[in-house]
C-alpha cells in the first residue's frame, strides 16, 4: 500500500498558504416524527464541528477543476466548489454546512474526497447559500 502523506502535507501547505479558515459543520438526524422521516429534522442542530480548517473556493466553472472532479449536473447546482484540508477520514458524506471566518453559512449540496488509498488527501464540497 503507498504512502500519501507527502501528498496529505503538500494539500495542506497549499491551502494553509492561499485558504482561509472556516468550520465544518455536522446536523443533527433527529427527524421530527420519527414514522414520517420525509418531513425532515428538527431545526439544524450542530452535533460536531471541526473549526479552523484550512479551505479554498473556487468558481464551479469556467476552468476544468470542477468539471474533471464532478458531473457538470451537480456544478450547476452549486455556487462555489470547496476544496478544504483533510481534518478527519470519512467526512464527505457528514458535513452539512461550512461556516465561513466572516460568519456565512454555506449549505453543501454535494461532496466527494481525493482518496487513492486509506488516506484523505482533499475534501471536495459543493456549496451553496
Amino acid at each position: 500500500m503507498a504512502d500519501h502523506a507527502e501528498f496529505v502535507q503538500l494539500a495542506f501547505e497549499l491551502l494553509g498558504e492561499e485558504g482561509r479558515l472556516v468550520t465544518l459543520q455536522v446536523l443533527g438526524t433527529n427527524t421530527s416524527d420519527s414514522t414520517k422521516p420525509w418531513k425532515g429534522v428538527e431545526g439544524s442542530d450542530v452535533v460536531m464541528e471541526y473549526p479552523s480548517v484550512s479551505c479554498v473556493t473556487v468558481a464551479p466553472i469556467g476552468k476544468d477543476l470542477g468539471i474533471v472532479t464532478v458531473d457538470r449536473e451537480l456544478l450547476k447546482r452549486s455556487q462555489k466548489v470547496a476544496l478544504c484540508a483533510p481534518v478527519a477520514e470519512a467526512l464527505e458524506d457528514k458535513i452539512a454546512r461550512i461556516k465561513d471566518s466572516d460568519g456565512t453559512i454555506w449549505k453543501v449540496i454535494w461532496s466527494q474526497c481525493l482518496r487513492p488509498a486509506e488516506q484523505t488527501i482533499l475534501y471536495i464540497f459543493g456549496i451553496t447559500r
